[in-house]
């Protein structure tokens, strides 16, 4: 709630220099395990994902990271899945950053 919250107070004050995008594309690998009491499952996918990021400066120490991505994972059963995760970006120093975020 709290990154939702800087979110839509800090995109009101962005311009456009202090934003990036970039696309971006790779591979992943996906493990689930589920338990309870003494039954257990588990289920592994691989595939690949693309999509495009974007970063916006709020403040000097604080950025919002956010993606949109196209995700395809297949292993016996296939699943399509857009995924957007929200990363809240910290700069405690220049070389020293806290990242807390969503998927």
């Amino acid at each position: 709630m709290f990154i939702a919250l800087v979110a839509l107070l800090g995109l009101g004050n962005l311009n456009a220099q202090d934003a990036k995008f970039v696309a971006v594309a790779g591979y992943h690998n996906l493990s689930m395990r589920v338990s309870e009491d003494s039954a257990s499952v588990s289920v592994d996918g691989n595939g690949f994902y693309v999509g495009v990021s974007g970063e916006f400066t709020l403040s000097e120490t604080l950025n919002l990271q956010t993606e949109l991505q196209y995700a395809s994972a297949s292993q016996g059963d296939s699943a399509n899945l857009i995924v957007l995760p929200i990363l809240a970006k910290y700069y405690i120093l220049m070389s020293l950053v806290y990242w807390q975020g969503l998927n």
